[in-house]
């Protein structure tokens, strides 16, 4: 049974069988299933389902294209200060830096980096490493500077770098011909810097147990 218009208040008087209530515009339609069997009740309620479900489909689907479809809306910007004081690098590796060859503790430099949008510096390979070497070589008469490099929170062996990249102990980013590493057999956690003083590579020492200079790097 349909009842269109103003003969929808008659309808709310009757008994409150079941019934669907739909609204289109300014028009109200009702249908009564009380007289509806219960599997061709069943059906027309899994029949409402599954059309919202399309509808909602649909509508996601809709926001996807729109988006790709769309290259000048705005994308998520990747992680740089803010802070018109602090004065970065751009390398020839096309990633941008900060250098501060104030001494600090490796924690808080690692605090400074990440209260600023960045973390500290991760060269995963030579040539990042020795951009960062020779930067940082031409500053001031600061020698050592931390990285992100460290086996905190890992097994003694286990070193990664802040995003969880793991190093292994051969890497050719150690200084072997110190035989680095060489202080992660004991009982403290250590990190790794550049040491400006010696070849272009890695070497460890204790987190806690030194101050050193450090660099920043911009999150992509």
């Amino acid at each position: 049974m349909l009842i269109v218009g103003e003969n929808r208040h008659e309808f709310f008087k009757s008994e409150p069988s079941e019934r669907c209530l739909y609204k289109r515009r300014s028009f109200f339609f009702f249908s009564s299933l009380g007289s509806a069997s219960p599997n061709r009740a069943k059906m027309v309620r899994r029949a409402l389902l599954w059309f919202c479900f399309w509808l909602v489909l649909l509508f996601s689907a809709a926001n996807v294209i729109q988006d790709v479809a769309d290259p000048t809306a705005e994308k998520p910007k990747g992680g740089c200060p803010d802070n018109e004081n602090l004065t970065l690098t751009t390398l020839a590796n096309g990633k941008k830096y900060y250098f501060s060859n104030k001494t600090n503790s490796r924690q808080n430099s690692l605090e400074f980096c990440e209260g600023n949008k960045m973390h500290l510096a991760s060269p995963k390979n030579r040539e990042d490493l020795e951009l960062l070497y020779n930067k940082a070589k031409s500053i001031g008469t600061a020698r050592d500077w931390w990285v992100s490099l460290s086996n905190k929170g890992h097994a003694k062996d286990d070193f990664r770098w802040h995003d969880g990249e793991r190093v292994a102990l051969n890497s050719t980013l150690w200084n072997k011909f110190e035989q680095q590493p060489d202080q992660y057999t004991g009982a403290t956690f250590v990190c790794a810097y550049i040491n400006t003083n010696s070849q272009i590579a890695l070497w460890d020492y204790y987190c806690s147990d030194s101050a050193n200079s450090f660099i920043c790097e911009c999150s992509n």
